[in-house]
């Protein structure tokens, strides 16, 4: 492998040339083929594990193998695996069909956990800070509301 490397450099091939040598003559088609397996059908996306950086990893091992589908089978499997709490942000979004609709879909995806994170970090606070729930509380009954002066902030 040093000594194909080695050569690739001294004869100044760049990187495609090379790569396409390096796959013909270590990588025969059926390995590549269970590496493709590997790698990009059934590479499943694990919890807690960033949606994009899951995409890029799966394209980039795609494009290292030479995958042969087009595109928009590859964003199929791509969504096909991803971890079931992604998949049920997704219901309401568009079926993307290229890379660039995936990452745009994903990057709703991840705002929404965002904000989800967000909200829960605040409940806590809000619910604390009032010294119960308040969905916990009752309603008082037959008292008056509180009559405060109210004062203009304009």
């Amino acid at each position: 492998m040093l000594r194909f490397f080695g050569d690739c450099l001294r004869s100044w091939r760049d990187w495609e040339q090379c790569k396409s040598e390096l796959l013909r003559e270590f990588f025969p088609h059926f390995v590549r083929e269970r590496m493709t397996c590997g790698h990009v059908v059934f590479n499943v996306h694990e919890e807690g594990q960033a949606p994009r950086e899951y995409v890029d990893r799966v394209f980039a091992a795609a494009k290292f193998l030479e995958y042969e589908d087009d595109e928009e089978q590859l964003v199929g499997r791509i969504i096909m695996n991803l971890y079931p709490t992604i998949l049920t942000h997704t219901e309401f979004l568009e079926r993307p069909r290229s890379r660039k609709e995936l990452i745009s879909a994903v990057g709703l995806i991840e705002e929404m956990f965002s904000v989800l994170k967000e909200r829960q970090r605040i409940q806590p606070a809000v619910a604390t800070s009032s010294g119960s729930s308040p969905r916990n509380r009752e309603p008082s009954r037959n008292v008056p509301p509180v009559s405060r002066s109210r004062r203009c902030w304009d």
